[in-house]
């Protein structure tokens, strides 16, 4: 049994790592870090420990593995204590603030011997899982295009965190981790980087847009996320020389557990209706989605731990798509073309 200690409590916690955590087999939570009440904290995930610091957290001899679902800005701090406190890390992305932290974190990680890995959950998506697939099996041929959008609508700044003006602040850290680490997994890393990062919104004062560009020799990948978008016309659309895909809805797996429906197989298995279409010279093809599935980064964790894989998402991963991050940033402030 692999006991674990969680640090926040937030929605991620409670609309993931908690769900995840109880529907794969081996682990078991057992200490919280919290500022939540206690009867909250057990509310959310029974009759655990809890802790009210970081510095007790880390010296608590029971749970081997820590969980660390705090804002982007405390993740190196954090992570850094865990680590010399002899823990295996698990953080939610962006696994820190700027390359330059993660870099130490992996040093660290690597001198200690100890597992260090980043919840990119999205690389079980249904709907990236059909594109690998039709890459694999050559559906598409030589692909010249691929566009793939996170568009929300939300024309008012929130108060959560993520909508703040702090460091790690903003839909640049919160959505471009997830579609640079599909784009890295089908095409590994681009030759040039182009972006265009903006604040949209009157009453924002951080990005809440970005049109990110990744120039390959023969490819083009767009990388795009807005808060205005009322309607998005997709969420992939793939050009090959042997036809074109077109996938318009998101992964249901983060709308099923938001709202809290935990039978498994409702909760991976997406609507027929929610197909994407393969068009080719020979017609029309409706192409029914590969199942996603989140739990399988925690059974890889699980079988990390006990010697029996390699983990999957690996901080060079994780440092991969921070240093996305800070080019489409340098880019943008000098309207420039940026080499990787």
């Amino acid at each position: 049994m692999i006991n674990v200690g969680i640090v926040g409590l937030g929605l991620a916690a409670h609309h993931f790592h908690i769900p995840l955590l109880k529907a794969v087999a081996g682990f078991k939570i057992t200490t919280v870090l919290s500022s939540k009440s206690p009867a909250q904290i057990h509310a959310l995930v029974g009759d655990v420990n809890i802790i009210d610091n970081l510095d007790e957290f880390a010296q608590q001899k029971e749970f081997s593995l820590a969980v660390v679902l705090t804002p982007n800005h405390l993740h190196f701090e954090q992570c850094k204590s865990l680590l010399l406190a002899g823990k295996h890390i698990i953080v939610d992305k962006p696994c820190t603030v700027t390359c330059e932290e993660a870099n130490q974190l992996k040093t660290l990680s690597l001198e200690l011997g100890l597992l260090f890995s980043v919840f990119h959950n999205r690389r079980w998506d249904s709907d990236f899982l059909t594109i690998l697939d039709l890459q694999n099996k050559n559906a598409l041929g030589r692909m010249s295009y691929f566009e793939s959008r996170f568009d929300k609508y939300r024309p008012e700044k929130s108060t959560k965190w993520k909508d703040s003006n702090v460091p790690g602040g903003g839909i640049l850290y919160d959505l471009l981790p997830h579609l640079a680490d599909q784009a890295f997994q089908l095409f590994g890393y681009p030759q040039f980087v182009s972006a265009s990062v903006a604040i949209q919104r009157k009453t924002s004062d951080v990005c809440d847009y970005f049109n990110i560009k990744l120039i390959y020799p023969e490819l083009e990948v767009v990388l795009r996320a807005s808060s205005l978008a009322a309607h998005s016309p997709f969420r992939f659309y793939v050009e090959g020389d042997k036809g074109t895909f077109i996938k318009q809805h998101l992964d249901i797996q983060e709308s099923k557990l938001s709202n809290e429906v935990l039978n498994y197989e409702e909760w991976i298995t997406e609507p027929i209706e929610n197909s994407g279409t393969l068009y080719q010279q020979s017609g029309t093809t409706k192409v029914k989605s590969i199942q996603g599935d989140y739990r399988c980064f925690y059974k890889n964790i699980a079988n990390s731990l006990n010697k029996k894989a390699q983990v999957t998402v690996s901080i060079d991963d994780a440092i991969a798509t921070i240093k996305i991050i800070e080019l489409a940033m340098q880019s943008s402030e000098l309207n420039e073309v940026i080499a990787w």
